[in-house]
Protein backbone atom coordinates (compact mmCIF):
# COMPACT_ATOMS: atom_id res chain seq x y z
CA UNK A 1 0.00 0.00 0.00
CA UNK A 2 1.73 3.15 -1.23
CA UNK A 3 1.41 6.56 0.39
CA UNK A 4 -1.13 8.60 -1.58
CA UNK A 5 0.41 12.00 -0.83
CA UNK A 6 3.84 13.38 -0.01
CA UNK A 7 3.11 16.75 1.54
CA UNK A 8 5.44 18.96 3.51
CA UNK A 9 4.55 19.65 7.13
CA UNK A 10 3.50 23.18 6.15
CA UNK A 11 1.28 21.89 3.34
CA UNK A 12 -0.38 19.28 5.51
CA UNK A 13 -1.06 21.73 8.33
CA UNK A 14 -2.54 24.11 5.75
CA UNK A 15 -4.83 21.30 4.54
CA UNK A 16 -5.88 20.42 8.08
CA UNK A 17 -6.75 24.01 8.93
CA UNK A 18 -8.66 24.52 5.68
CA UNK A 19 -10.81 21.47 6.32
CA UNK A 20 -11.19 21.67 10.09
CA UNK A 21 -14.90 22.54 10.06
CA UNK A 22 -15.83 19.51 7.96
CA UNK A 23 -13.48 17.29 9.96
CA UNK A 24 -15.14 18.27 13.23
CA UNK A 25 -18.60 18.00 11.68
CA UNK A 26 -17.90 14.44 10.53
CA UNK A 27 -16.24 13.38 13.79
CA UNK A 28 -19.23 14.71 15.74
CA UNK A 29 -21.44 12.17 13.96
CA UNK A 30 -19.76 9.43 15.97
CA UNK A 31 -21.50 11.00 18.98
CA UNK A 32 -24.83 11.17 17.13
CA UNK A 33 -24.78 14.95 16.85
CA UNK A 34 -27.68 16.30 14.82
CA UNK A 35 -25.97 19.50 13.71
CA UNK A 36 -25.57 20.48 10.08
CA UNK A 37 -22.25 21.52 8.58
CA UNK A 38 -23.38 25.16 8.69
CA UNK A 39 -24.44 24.91 12.33
CA UNK A 40 -21.08 23.33 13.15
CA UNK A 41 -19.32 26.25 11.48
CA UNK A 42 -21.43 28.74 13.46
CA UNK A 43 -20.54 27.05 16.76
CA UNK A 44 -16.84 26.97 15.90
CA UNK A 45 -17.01 30.68 15.03
CA UNK A 46 -18.71 31.53 18.35
CA UNK A 47 -22.08 32.24 16.77
CA UNK A 48 -25.00 31.08 18.90
CA UNK A 49 -27.59 28.78 17.35
CA UNK A 50 -30.61 28.16 19.57
CA UNK A 51 -31.66 25.17 17.45
CA UNK A 52 -28.55 23.22 18.53
CA UNK A 53 -28.74 21.22 21.75
CA UNK A 54 -26.30 21.95 24.55
CA UNK A 55 -24.87 18.42 24.32
CA UNK A 56 -24.21 18.77 20.59
CA UNK A 57 -22.59 22.17 21.06
CA UNK A 58 -20.36 20.80 23.83
CA UNK A 59 -19.29 17.87 21.66
CA UNK A 60 -18.31 20.21 18.83
CA UNK A 61 -16.44 22.62 21.11
CA UNK A 62 -14.59 19.74 22.75
CA UNK A 63 -13.59 18.47 19.32
CA UNK A 64 -12.38 21.98 18.50
CA UNK A 65 -10.18 21.91 21.60
CA UNK A 66 -8.82 18.50 20.65
CA UNK A 67 -8.12 19.65 17.09
CA UNK A 68 -6.32 22.77 18.32
CA UNK A 69 -4.18 20.71 20.68
CA UNK A 70 -3.31 18.34 17.84
CA UNK A 71 -2.18 21.20 15.59
CA UNK A 72 -0.35 23.09 18.35
CA UNK A 73 1.55 19.93 19.36
CA UNK A 74 2.07 18.51 15.89
CA UNK A 75 5.78 18.02 16.55
CA UNK A 76 5.06 15.79 19.57
CA UNK A 77 5.58 12.06 19.23
CA UNK A 78 2.40 10.04 18.76
CA UNK A 79 2.20 8.13 22.02
CA UNK A 80 -0.26 7.01 24.66
CA UNK A 81 0.47 10.20 26.58
CA UNK A 82 -0.47 12.25 23.49
CA UNK A 83 -3.69 10.26 23.14
CA UNK A 84 -4.54 10.82 26.81
CA UNK A 85 -4.30 14.58 26.30
CA UNK A 86 -6.54 14.41 23.23
CA UNK A 87 -9.08 12.26 25.06
CA UNK A 88 -9.09 14.60 28.05
CA UNK A 89 -10.25 17.38 25.73
CA UNK A 90 -12.70 15.59 23.44
CA UNK A 91 -14.39 13.44 26.10
CA UNK A 92 -14.55 16.13 28.75
CA UNK A 93 -18.33 15.91 29.17
CA UNK A 94 -18.82 12.23 28.33
CA UNK A 95 -16.17 10.16 30.05
CA UNK A 96 -16.10 8.71 33.55
CA UNK A 97 -12.44 9.76 33.76
CA UNK A 98 -11.36 11.88 30.77
CA UNK A 99 -7.78 11.39 29.66
CA UNK A 100 -7.21 8.25 31.70
CA UNK A 101 -7.09 4.63 30.59
CA UNK A 102 -10.25 2.67 31.23
CA UNK A 103 -10.05 0.60 34.42
CA UNK A 104 -13.35 -1.22 34.09
CA UNK A 105 -15.43 -3.15 31.62
CA UNK A 106 -17.44 -1.53 28.84
CA UNK A 107 -19.54 -2.89 26.01
CA UNK A 108 -20.15 -1.70 22.46
CA UNK A 109 -23.44 -2.40 20.69
CA UNK A 110 -22.86 -3.89 17.24
CA UNK A 111 -24.93 -3.68 14.08
CA UNK A 112 -26.00 -7.32 14.37
CA UNK A 113 -27.48 -6.72 17.80
CA UNK A 114 -24.65 -8.41 19.67
CA UNK A 115 -22.38 -6.84 22.27
CA UNK A 116 -18.61 -6.44 21.92
CA UNK A 117 -16.77 -6.40 25.25
CA UNK A 118 -13.08 -5.48 24.87
CA UNK A 119 -10.52 -6.47 27.47
CA UNK A 120 -9.62 -3.96 30.16
CA UNK A 121 -6.45 -2.32 28.80
CA UNK A 122 -3.08 -2.37 30.53
CA UNK A 123 -0.92 0.69 30.00
CA UNK A 124 2.25 -1.26 29.19
CA UNK A 125 0.39 -3.33 26.60
CA UNK A 126 -1.09 -0.24 24.93
CA UNK A 127 2.33 1.44 24.73
CA UNK A 128 3.87 -1.72 23.27
CA UNK A 129 1.10 -2.04 20.69
CA UNK A 130 1.41 1.58 19.54
CA UNK A 131 5.19 1.19 19.23
CA UNK A 132 4.86 -2.06 17.28
CA UNK A 133 2.36 -0.61 14.80
CA UNK A 134 4.18 2.65 14.13
CA UNK A 135 7.64 1.06 13.87
CA UNK A 136 6.58 -1.68 11.44
CA UNK A 137 8.90 -0.99 8.53
CA UNK A 138 7.33 -3.80 6.51
CA UNK A 139 4.45 -1.46 5.71
CA UNK A 140 4.05 2.11 4.44
CA UNK A 141 3.37 5.03 6.73
CA UNK A 142 -0.22 5.36 5.50
CA UNK A 143 -0.91 1.71 6.28
CA UNK A 144 0.58 2.08 9.76
CA UNK A 145 -1.50 5.17 10.46
CA UNK A 146 -4.74 3.50 9.40
CA UNK A 147 -4.00 0.34 11.38
CA UNK A 148 -3.14 2.44 14.43
CA UNK A 149 -6.49 4.25 14.22
CA UNK A 150 -8.53 1.06 13.81
CA UNK A 151 -6.75 -0.85 16.56
CA UNK A 152 -7.16 2.02 19.02
CA UNK A 153 -10.87 2.17 18.18
CA UNK A 154 -11.26 -1.57 18.69
CA UNK A 155 -9.35 -1.69 21.97
CA UNK A 156 -11.56 1.01 23.53
CA UNK A 157 -8.66 2.31 25.62
CA UNK A 158 -10.67 5.09 27.23
CA UNK A 159 -14.05 5.22 28.95
CA UNK A 160 -15.50 7.31 26.11
CA UNK A 161 -14.48 9.24 23.01
CA UNK A 162 -12.37 6.43 21.56
CA UNK A 163 -13.23 7.03 17.90
CA UNK A 164 -12.74 10.79 18.16
CA UNK A 165 -9.44 10.30 20.00
CA UNK A 166 -8.23 7.70 17.49
CA UNK A 167 -9.07 9.86 14.46
CA UNK A 168 -7.38 13.00 15.83
CA UNK A 169 -4.33 11.03 16.97
CA UNK A 170 -4.05 9.23 13.63
CA UNK A 171 -4.35 12.56 11.82
CA UNK A 172 -1.49 13.93 13.91
CA UNK A 173 0.62 11.07 12.55
CA UNK A 174 -0.68 11.67 9.01
CA UNK A 175 0.25 15.36 9.19
CA UNK A 176 3.71 14.58 10.58
CA UNK A 177 4.32 12.14 7.74
CA UNK A 178 2.77 14.33 5.01
CA UNK A 179 0.08 11.76 4.24
CA UNK A 180 -2.97 14.04 4.05
CA UNK A 181 -6.00 13.81 6.34
CA UNK A 182 -8.35 11.00 7.34
CA UNK A 183 -11.95 12.16 7.02
CA UNK A 184 -14.93 9.79 7.02
CA UNK A 185 -17.65 11.85 5.38
CA UNK A 186 -21.42 11.34 5.27
CA UNK A 187 -21.39 9.21 2.14
CA UNK A 188 -19.14 6.59 3.77
CA UNK A 189 -20.14 6.94 7.43
CA UNK A 190 -22.71 4.13 7.64
CA UNK A 191 -20.61 1.72 5.60
CA UNK A 192 -17.57 2.45 7.74
CA UNK A 193 -19.50 1.80 10.95
CA UNK A 194 -20.89 -1.45 9.57
CA UNK A 195 -17.40 -2.62 8.61
CA UNK A 196 -15.96 -1.44 11.94
CA UNK A 197 -18.64 -3.43 13.75
CA UNK A 198 -17.59 -6.54 11.79
CA UNK A 199 -13.92 -5.85 12.62
CA UNK A 200 -14.71 -5.71 16.33
CA UNK A 201 -15.91 -9.31 16.06
CA UNK A 202 -13.35 -10.61 13.57
CA UNK A 203 -9.74 -9.42 13.45
CA UNK A 204 -9.47 -10.80 9.92
CA UNK A 205 -11.79 -8.03 8.71
CA UNK A 206 -9.14 -5.38 9.36
CA UNK A 207 -7.48 -5.47 5.95
CA UNK A 208 -10.81 -4.91 4.18
CA UNK A 209 -11.41 -1.88 6.37
CA UNK A 210 -7.92 -0.49 5.80
CA UNK A 211 -8.46 -0.78 2.04
CA UNK A 212 -11.86 0.93 2.33
CA UNK A 213 -10.37 3.87 4.22
CA UNK A 214 -7.42 4.08 1.84
CA UNK A 215 -9.67 4.27 -1.20
CA UNK A 216 -12.40 6.54 0.16
CA UNK A 217 -11.43 8.51 3.25
CA UNK A 218 -8.04 10.16 2.65
CA UNK A 219 -7.97 13.85 1.70
CA UNK A 220 -4.92 15.58 0.27
CA UNK A 221 -3.67 18.31 -2.04
CA UNK A 222 -3.23 17.49 -5.71
CA UNK A 223 -0.61 19.69 -7.37
CA UNK A 224 -0.32 20.21 -11.12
Amino acid sequence: MENKYQLSLKENIFLAKKTWVSQIYHMSKFENCNTTLLQTEHILNYRADISVSLNDAETILNLRNGFRFMINHIQDELSLDFMKKINFLVAQNDSLDPGEIRRGQVGVSLYNGERYVPAIPKEADVIAKITAILSDLQHSEIYRGLVFMLEMMKDQIFWDGNKRTAILSANAYFIQQGLGIIEIDDSYFDEFNLMLSAFYQDQNKREILVKFLYENCIQGIDFN
